[in-house]
């Protein structure tokens, strides 16, 4: 069961009835209503008067989630989203639904005359095909460059896991396991090889100590200021 409520100075509150929680749980994430989890034995009045008592908190957080919004990829007709191998665009045209129409080098995402493209559906549709492009790319390309790298300079890893992930460029596990985000792709090859050795050199040393930059600096010189430029780019598109 799910109730929407609107809370003076909080806005758009979304309570959620689930059996999978123990505890009240409020979620703020961008362009996104406050996202409450609500367990089978609490009423949504207590719910309401629990995210009422954290309204500060919500505020703050409403705050940093408000710039990360205002940092997010808007697509329009005169958009070209490139990617290494494509060029992604949108385009309005006679169709009954949403098409995707894709060759060796472009993708073109085809809405029906009349859609508003600066609604949530036509924004959303296009970061998801994006991801889709970036997913498709990374999977061709990086298996290739972590395995290079990894016998160029003679350190074994144990699996490499390509996957969608928003909060780091990469990492690797006490297990050795390689885990490399999908938006590496929208990086310079430069940055992209920093990162793989970044986290090879992870299989050696499992802590950011004098000892692993120093061991990073061998294999990739001047690895602090490619770890100033990597801060640079977004991790991913919103």
């Amino acid at each position: 069961m799910i109730v929407h409520k609107v809370l003076p100075e909080i806005g758009s509150v979304e309570l959620i009835r689930s059996s999978r929680v123990k505890n009240i749980n409020i979620s703020i994430r961008p362009f996104s209503s406050v996202k409450v989890s609500v367990p089978r034995n609490v009423s949504f009045d207590e719910a309401i008067s629990v995210v009422e008592n954290k309204k500060a908190w919500i505020l703050r957080h409403r705050k940093r989630i408000a710039e990360i919004e205002s940092q997010r990829t808007v697509f329009n007709l005169t958009t070209i989203f490139t990617t290494r191998e494509h060029f992604i665009s949108l385009q309005i045209e006679e169709t009954q639904r949403t098409l995707i129409k894709e060759n060796q080098k472009s993708v073109k995402v085809i809405f029906p005359k009349g859609s508003d493209i600066n609604s949530e559906f036509v924004q959303q549709t296009m970061n998801s095909v994006v991801n889709e492009v970036f997913r498709r790319e990374a999977k061709k390309y990086l298996p290739n460059k972590v395995n290079d790298l990894s016998r160029k300079f003679d350190i074994p890893f144990r699996k490499l896991f390509i996957k969608n992930i928003r909060t780091r460029w990469g990492s690797c596990s006490v297990q050795n396991n390689i885990n490399l985000s999908i938006h590496l792709m929208r990086l310079p090859e430069e940055l992209i090889d920093y990162v793989v050795l970044h986290e090879l050199c992870h299989v050696l040393v499992k802590n950011h100590s004098p000892i692993f930059w120093k061991k990073l600096d061998e294999i990739c010189p001047n690895a602090k200021k490619k770890d100033k430029m990597l801060q640079k780019y977004k991790l991913s598109i919103y």
